[in-house]
């Protein structure tokens, strides 16, 4: 393997990111004003004194220092440390019926050995951690014909008899020796949050949620609407896509309120995705209703159609889903649509902690700029397809005078949508997970844009 695991993933997972842009971006309200340059080190959420702590079980460790961090990784991690040289993933699993710590390495081992059927193991050691927590380390060395060889570390930490905090390392094996005591430091720093301080810390952030939002009426929000904004999609500084939005009143099914709707495209890797999205609540708060249509067109895919002519067209292979959500009161019913196969769920929603799609999209822009805060609230999730406990984090820009940041994190071990407001409460910058950047613009500077790409094809 000529990478570590940070670059075989990041690839995979930086297109599934563009995937789901799409649907982030209906968190953003950008406007136009200056451009910033400051981008923030990350005010962690998911940290007690600098430890990284898993939201349900409480599985926390000391992240290795001076590393770059993603959440929610393709590979199924829930949060990776990397480096240009190794790479340490987190994950909590669990088994149907109990295990011992040595099975589970052994069952790794075999699984992985299937996969790599040249590596072996090179180690394997149990030991002990504070609060009687023990654990099992084990290395596997890779060796590779056509790549560099290299070394996984797998660390297990019994949870319960049916969990396991699981800490797994990938590097170069020339590497190794250097990375080994980085690895087995942030192993040996794993340990427990109790279930109490979890959750009072969680109640915590609900009831500053429920004061943020019993404090924004309508009026509040309707001062903040954009009639019409347009916004470029950067990625490594290169266009790859852009999105309009219009924020209006509206009357829907005989009900006043505030309507926002977002038409977005992206290009990536030769495909093309579209979505539509519309979103609706109305004065009262006790009506909502929205939708989420999202297309990808593939051209590396294609399809065989007959025109009306009797010529055979290769169009590219397309694939659709819709989302849908009405919300009466506290009762609320979303509909999945993928492909020809349909999902319908129902949720009953708590009105004092819950935010509709609209709210948590302009309470952003309504926070104090030189005030640090945090505050949840519950929010249906269109990645997940559920209810999921939102956080958002504020603090003073320390650039800009007057301008404050905002991180909106969709679930509380996922990586946050990075907001730079000025001082008006207008955003000059949305930065997504890998580095993907939205900034303000105008439709005729889009259309210049565009017209220079065509001319490069």
């Amino acid at each position: 393997m000529s990478q570590s695991s940070a670059t075989r993933t990041n690839d995979h997972y930086h297109r599934t990111l563009i995937m789901l842009i799409l649907m982030a971006m209906s968190v953003a309200l950008p406007t136009l004003c200056r451009a910033a340059d400051d981008i923030p080190t990350a005010k962690e959420n998911d940290t007690f004194d600098g430890r990284w702590v898993e939201s349900s079980y409480g599985f926390t460790v000391l992240p290795p220092v001076d590393t770059q961090k993603v959440n929610n990784t393709s590979d199924g991690a829930l949060v990776k440390f990397f480096t240009d040289d190794y790479s340490i993933s987190i994950d909590v699993i669990q088994s149907k019926q109990a295990i011992s710590l040595v099975e589970i390495a052994g069952t790794s081992f075999n699984q992985f050995s299937f996969a790599y059927p040249t590596s072996h193991l090179a180690a394997s050691e149990e030991f002990s951690l504070p609060n009687q927590l023990k654990g099992i380390h084990q290395y596997v060395f890779v060796p590779e014909k056509e790549k560099d060889n290299w070394v996984m570390g797998e660390t297990f930490v019994q949870i319960d008899p049916l969990t396991f905090g699981m800490i797994s390392m990938e590097c170069k094996a020339d590497a190794f020796e250097q990375v080994k005591p980085i690895y087995e430091a942030v192993c040996n720093s794993a340990s427990l949050k109790s279930y109490i301080e979890l959750d009072n810390q969680r109640k915590v952030l609900i009831e500053r949620g429920k004061k943020v939002s019993n404090s924004i009426t309508n009026d509040n929000l309707r001062d903040f609407m954009i009639p019409e904004q347009w916004f470029r999609i950067l990625s490594d500084g290169q266009d790859i896509g852009f999105a309009y939005m219009q924020q209006y009143i509206d009357n829907i099914m005989g009900k006043e309120g505030i309507a926002i709707k977002i038409s977005a495209s992206i290009k990536f890797g030769g495909n093309q995705i579209s979505t539509q999205q519309s979103f609706f609540e109305s004065n009262d708060s006790m009506y909502e209703m929205w939708s989420i249509v999202k297309t990808e067109r593939d051209p590396s895919k294609s399809i065989a159609t007959k025109r009306g002519d009797g010529q055979i067209e290769k169009l590219p292979a397309k694939s659709s889903s819709a989302m849908t959500g009405i919300r009466t009161g506290n009762l609320l019913n979303v509909t999945a649509e993928k492909d020809g196969s349909v999902t319908k769920r129902d949720y009953k929603v708590q009105m004092n902690t819950y935010l509709s799609q609209v709210r948590a999209q302009l309470i952003p822009t309504l926070l104090v700029p030189n005030k640090e805060d945090a505050f949840s609230f519950y929010k249906f999730d269109t990645g997940k397809q559920s209810l999921t406990l939102h956080k958002i984090v504020s603090y003073p820009s320390s650039e800009h005078r007057g301008a404050y940041w905002v991180e909106v994190y969709p679930t509380l071990d996922a990586s946050p949508n990075k907001f730079l407001y000025d001082e008006e409460g207008r955003i000059s910058k949305q930065i997504l997970p890998i580095g993907i950047t939205l900034v303000p613009t105008t439709q005729a500077e889009l259309k210049v844009i565009q017209s220079k790409q065509r001319l490069q094809q």
